[in-house]
């Protein structure tokens, strides 16, 4: 049976930790557990996301000293983007804005939505969410990004099921036009 788990990496980190997932993707700041290989998979931008009244959609890449200009909503530490947030805006002199912490991706964007304040997501999690329909706008910000880091659980990575999951997901990170999109010319990976 395949169980799908979302939430953040902390989360993911402790059913890791209790050895209930199988397969993850992870923020790489995040140490796997030694039962656990891991690869980097993929590295995206970060964007500030506002309120369609924001207009960061034409704002083009915003500078890590907007974020400290901007109430945010956030998850709580130790989450990844918090910690990076944190620390962008204390290297440009600011002051951290905290309006809600919460470990929901789409609370973030909920409360963002109904202009309580702005939130960072990255590109990923962005992906049909923003738009004048949306009612959210974002923009990139200069020189945050996240990489992302497939790990597998290495008891169970002889399963047909699991490495089908990894293989497929590194398909998934590599694109369309990419040979890993093919499974017959994908490189043989680390794991």
């Amino acid at each position: 049976m395949l169980r799908l788990h979302e939430g953040t990496s902390h989360a993911i980190r402790v059913l890791m930790d209790e050895g209930l997932v199988d397969v993850a993707v992870i923020a790489a700041t995040k140490r796997a557990p030694e039962s656990y290989d891991s690869n980097p998979l993929l590295t995206e931008r970060l964007f500030l996301v506002g309120p369609t009244s924001s207009d960061l959609a034409n704002a083009g890449t915003v500078t890590t000293g907007r974020l400290a200009d901007v109430a945010l909503i956030l998850p709580g530490r130790p989450n990844v983007i918090r910690t990076q947030v944190e620390a962008a805006i204390k290297e440009t002199g600011g002051t951290y804005q905290s309006r809600f912490d919460t470990d929901s991706i789409a609370l973030c964007l909920e409360l963002t939505r109904r202009e309580l304040g702005y939130t960072v997501m990255p590109e990923s999690a962005l992906h049909g969410r923003t738009g004048t329909a949306s009612g959210l706008s974002a923009a990139p910000i200069d020189g945050l990004e996240l990489t992302w880091s497939l790990c597998a659980n290495r008891a169970r990575s002889h399963s047909v099921a699991v490495r089908t999951v990894r293989d497929q997901l590194r398909a998934f990170a590599a694109g369309p036009d990419s040979d890993a999109a093919n499974p017959n010319t994908a490189p043989i990976s680390q794991f």
